[in-house]
């Protein structure tokens, strides 16, 4: 996986980058991941998510190595202007969360 990532970094993949990495340490299901927003992760070495599928609520340990993913992919959108931390963190071409 750490092969891949560096890859997609290189490449400039960051969507790719922030969802296959952001993916691969939370194990969360596609639905909860397209549903995170930069405010859910900022600033906390933690993460609560309430499952859709089944309701129950998760308390996930955010790991360094994704903490610098998410760093780098916030740099680039704030480099790029179109950073806030109310956006998505995968969103579609409109803003809005992937259906």
């Amino acid at each position: 996986m750490l092969g891949l990532l560096s890859r997609l970094k290189k490449d400039k993949r960051n969507f790719e980058f922030l969802l296959i990495a952001t993916g691969s340490y939370f194990g969360l299901r596609a639905k909860d991941l397209l549903n995170l927003k930069w405010k859910d992760i900022q600033n906390t070495d933690t993460l609560t998510v309430v499952e859709s599928k089944t309701k129950k609520t998760r308390l996930i340990t955010i790991n360094p190595n994704l903490k610098e993913v998410f760093d780098f992919c916030q740099n680039q959108q704030i480099k790029s202007g179109c950073f806030s931390v109310e956006n998505y963190l995968f969103p579609n071409k409109s803003g809005k969360s992937i259906s």
